[in-house]
């Protein structure tokens, strides 16, 4: 005897209501007099990406306990007559070469920074409890399915934030397109690799030659020239090596002028944190965030603040207290990542 399990028409899977299912309509099987069209080859690569994102999340749906460990459907189907060429030829982290470009997206390299600036001060200010649409619209890939959109609400977000802000404003790379899995290493049965969004940032800039590793300053002679500049990913941790954080550079550094030695810069991050509380929100320090907080929409966070130790790093400094806080342990060169340019 065959039991048969019922189909969950409740479920609504892609659907960019993160709350509640959306009810479908049944499909009229009847024979229509009208001719159709043919399907164009890119049309076609859709459907069956579609059916192929579909089937997978069926699987997750009634096999919950096995979710972690089921292959994924990525790219099985890659866009026809895209006039772009691969370069990597492999699925797996290790080698992580781009296979798209952004050749000609920009004129330049200073109108490509601008653009990622402007990009994340744009969301700055959404989070999971304000704009939460517009914030997982940016934390998700194009490949993340319902269930991994709602579970990012909860979910530390200065990664995926800035790895978000980089797509956004055009930057394309095999590691873009992976669906998102929290933690780190491989799947159980090896099919499936967990990101580590931290790392899959510094492997992207590293493909495009653009990560800059372990910086170290001469404190007397540091120029705002040598820092990282507009459009700047930049990761930093404690002294001890943890603590990640990751910031986009929204303004070149500029000399503080109340306090010499040290260095201002605008910024957008995402949160580390409680998102069982209303200020969830990803910030803007320095201008003013696309989407502030309602009834502080003229309220300005202070730029961040830094400054270079006595062993050469790269500090983040309180702006209330002076003392210096996390270091500068690399940064991926928005000009390089978002490259070659038209001009």
């Amino acid at each position: 005897m065959i039991n048969r399990i019922a189909s969950p028409s409740s479920q609504s899977f892609g659907s960019s209501q993160l709350d509640s299912p959306v009810e479908t309509s049944p499909v009229d099987l009847s024979e229509s007099t009208e001719t159709s069209a043919q399907p164009t080859p890119e049309e076609m690569t859709d459907a069956m990406q579609t059916v192929a994102n579909w089937g997978e999340q069926y699987l997750r749906q009634w096999f919950p306990a096995n979710r972690g460990d089921l292959p994924t459907v990525v790219n099985r189907f890659p866009p026809a007559n895209t006039g772009t060429t691969a370069t990597g030829g492999t699925t797996g982290p290790e080698k992580t070469t781009a296979t798209h470009e952004t050749t000609g997206a920009y004129a330049s390299e200073k109108e490509a920074r601008q653009a990622v600036a402007q990009t994340a001060i744009e969301y700055a200010g959404t989070g999971a409890h304000h704009e939460k649409e517009k914030y997982v619209d940016l934390l998700a890939g194009p490949n993340d399915n319902a269930q991994i959109r709602r579970d990012m609400l909860g979910m530390s977000s200065c990664g995926l934030f800035a790895r978000g802000v980089l797509r956004k404003a055009g930057f394309e790379h095999t590691l873009m397109d992976r669906p998102y899995v929290p933690g780190g290493g491989k799947s159980p049965d090896g099919t499936r690799y967990k990101s580590n969004v931290m790392v899959e940032l510094k492997k992207m800039a590293q493909s495009k030659d653009a990560w800059v590793e372990n910086p170290q300053f001469a404190a007397a002679t540091v120029e705002p020239s040598q820092l990282p500049k507009t459009g700047d990913v930049v990761m930093i941790h404690d002294v001890k090596g943890g603590k990640e954080h990751a910031i986009v550079f929204t303004s070149d550094p500029r000399p503080d002028p109340e306090h010499p030695g040290d260095f201002l810069v605008n910024t957008a991050e995402g949160g580390q944190g409680n998102y069982t509380k209303h200020d969830d929100r990803t910030k803007a320090y320095g201008t003013s965030a696309g989407t502030p907080p309602p009834g502080q929409e003229d309220t300005v966070n202070p730029p961040r603040r830094m400054r270079v130790d006595s062993a050469g790093r790269l500090r983040m400094v309180s702006q209330t207290t002076g003392a210096m806080g996390r270091a500068v342990y690399g940064w991926a060169d928005a000009g390089k990542m978002m490259g070659p340019y038209r001009g």
